[in-house]
């Protein structure tokens, strides 16, 4: 290469170095401003591409999440409706008493004797879309018998609790057997349905 700049003028190289000085800074120029802006903002596009990327694959998840989420509210709402359909009813003094009594059948050893009913507001919740009736009991039964009557009361209906119950061992009790009894009272609060 050497030869062929000795070959030349002293001008054509002038010339030369200088078309190949302004080729490399035009070239330098055209790279600064036109590549360099379009490798900057290919950056930047690939970065929102990624986010919308991500942002898409969120709303998926979310729309496949919806039919298991349409799911349980279909399946929660049939729950509420059979929970429902076991509440109070109507004259609430005779569904509770044929609820009672029923109950009561399965544990004879359980003597329970009905008192008032109450009914209003839930006392329990404020606002709350349920009311509530309550009816006082009272009666004799062994200790033991009544453990199991308030167990099995309170698992066969979810929706009513045993409320200010009070244990008094019999007074007077002339047998051995009777000085085992006790007393006791409580009180039965059903939810209501509107």
């Amino acid at each position: 290469m050497n030869t062929l700049f000795s070959n030349l003028s002293p001008q054509k190289r002038s010339q030369i170095l200088a078309i190949i000085i302004g080729v490399v800074a035009v070239t330098g120029i055209l790279y600064f401003t036109l590549w360099s802006a379009q490798t900057t903002k290919l950056k930047r596009l690939r970065d929102e591409l990624a986010k919308t990327e991500s942002q898409a694959d969120t709303i998926r998840k979310t729309l496949s999440k919806g039919t298991v989420i349409a799911a349980q509210l279909e399946a929660a709402t049939n729950k509420l409706a059979e929970l429902e359909s076991s509440m109070a009813t109507g004259d609430l003094y005779l569904w509770l008493f044929q609820t009672l009594k029923t109950f009561q059948a399965r544990h004879r050893n359980v003597d329970i004797v009905l008192g008032q009913t109450t009914s209003g507001e839930m006392s329990m919740f404020p606002k709350f879309p349920y009311s509530q009736v309550k009816i006082g009991l009272g009666g004799t039964a062994y200790f033991h018998d009544l453990g199991k009557f308030i167990a099995d009361f309170e698992n066969s209906f979810p929706l009513m609790r045993i409320e200010n119950l009070s244990i008094i061992q019999l007074a007077g009790a002339k047998s051995v057997e009777d000085r085992e009894k006790i007393n006791f009272r409580f009180e039965v609060v059903s939810l209501v349905k509107p």
